[in-house]
């Protein structure tokens, strides 16, 4: 809501610094209101567009948030398929990353998919 609108006002101030690394949060942010907002065409075009700049950027950490909560999104929605996929994208990215607690924790979740 309200918090999430003003850190996402702070990060587009920032963004002139380093456009790409900024530009991917910004994405994922705006993804993610979207989403809450059940604005699904358009989550779905800005995770589909973060997830194209964090990987061009090679910005492992980001494609990784993007990917996870692309398939929170889509699991929510009832795209338990499409959730999957994503979902096991992030833990791949994650294990890439190191984040071994993070990965756990999400494999566990993809298990649990109506789909899985």
């Amino acid at each position: 809501g309200k918090q999430a609108r003003a850190s996402l006002k702070k990060l587009l101030s920032l963004v002139g610094s380093d456009q790409e690394f900024c530009h991917c949060k910004v994405l994922i942010m705006q993804a993610e209101l979207a989403a809450l907002s059940n604005q699904s065409r358009k989550a779905t075009l800005l995770f589909d567009c973060a997830l194209s700049v964090a990987t061009k950027a090679q910005l492992l950490l980001d494609e990784a948030i993007a990917a996870e909560l692309y398939g929170n999104f889509l699991a929510r929605t009832g795209n338990g398929r499409e959730a999957e996929k994503h979902l096991s994208r992030a833990v791949t990215l994650f294990e890439r990353y190191g984040a071994g607690m993070k990965v756990e924790l999400l494999s566990d979740k993809v298990r649990s998919l109506p789909n899985s």
